[in-house]
């Protein structure tokens, strides 16, 4: 009786071990894979370092959103070497099938999603798909995509994670809603800022006040700034990782919710902002009484405003020299 009890304990170890051994390799499978990183991205290692203006830029008022300076721990993420192209958007508004029979809900034309009307928008719609018309501000496909609403910007999310076969991170986009962002799912999504500024100066060096260089006459060698359009991407030297166009070309938007004092009670382990935000529609208009975080300046802006801290923001449903990029977690 006492061997045969011996014998079903022993049996019980050994089952336990085999589901604890094979629950840990479902784990480690989880990881992120620094060695075979997504097409065109970026393994960013996690680690600490300080947000905000390290630096001390000499207009304190004007930067005062960058203060204060505090530390932040961020997990290990892929990023995209680049912005997304008008290229890649028109190739997410055809697969969408977006049209202008408000099929979409409220995105007749895709206006919810890129301003259309714009003269500088180098997208057009001719009644049966969206194709490429060239702007003064953006005159190759290859350039990054201008004009796109945050939410265009989310929506391109979900589409290429849902092409890719990934779990999709945002859910209830249109209508009366609440978007959540699932950070635990393995798809496309927009960089918090945390994550945004820890990449742009290459894991969080303190000598990179712009993202590449820490030295305003190699600015040029990195960035697109003080010029009259944007340029094709990655046509510029990439920053010590190899992500381009951190400084300058178009702002990028990230998913955090902006408020000019939340560095003063920002959470220091991997900082998220909010997981969802409500916003109200009234008569068929989207009513935001909230701005979402955009990072890294423009093309005409001068050097203050493409340093690696500086923040900006703008209601989500705007849309202007505004573009993005991705990033992804396993």
């Amino acid at each position: 009786m006492e061997g045969q009890s011996f014998r079903i304990l022993s049996l019980l170890f050994i089952f336990c071990i085999f589901f604890l051994t094979i629950s840990l390799e479902g784990q480690k499978s989880k990881e992120i894979n620094p060695d075979n990183p997504p097409t065109d991205m970026v393994y960013v290692k996690g680690g600490t370092y300080k947000m905000g203006d390290i630096w001390g830029v000499k207009n304190k008022l004007e930067f005062e959103d960058e203060h204060p300076t505090h530390k932040v721990k961020v997990k290990s993420f892929y990023m995209s070497k680049y912005e997304v192209t008008v290229k890649d958007y028109i190739e997410f508004l055809n697969n969408r099938e977006i049209s202008s029979d408000d099929e979409y809900n409220y995105h007749k034309y895709g206006n919810e999603l890129i301003f259309l009307e714009s003269k500088q928008c180098p997208i057009d719609y001719n009644g049966t798909s969206f194709y490429f018309t060239g702007s003064n501000l953006a005159p190759d496909k290859k350039c990054p995509v201008t004009n796109v609403t945050w939410f265009g910007a989310v929506e391109y999310c979900n589409w290429k994670s849902k092409r890719e076969g990934l779990t999709q991170v945002y859910d209830n986009i249109r209508g009366d809603y609440k978007i959540n962002c699932d950070f635990n799912a393995n798809g496309y999504r927009l960089p918090t800022e945390a994550e945004w500024e820890y990449a742009a100066r290459s894991e969080g060096r303190n000598d990179r006040k712009w993202s590449g260089t820490n030295k305003k006459t190699e600015l040029k060698e990195y960035a697109w700034y003080n010029v009259s359009r944007t340029h094709e991407v990655g046509t510029k030297k990439p920053n010590d990782i190899g992500i381009y166009d951190m400084s300058g070309n178009v702002f990028e938007w990230c998913w955090d919710l902006y408020g000019s004092n939340y560095y003063s009670n920002s959470p220091t382990n991997n900082p998220r902002d909010r997981k969802s935000v409500y916003i109200k529609r009234v008569h068929d208009i989207v009513t935001v009484r909230i701005f979402r975080t955009l990072r890294g300046g423009r093309y005409n802006f001068n050097a203050n405003w493409c340093r690696t801290a500086n923040r900006w923001f703008m209601d989500p449903i705007s849309s202007n020299d505004y573009g993005f990029r991705t990033v992804r977690t396993d």
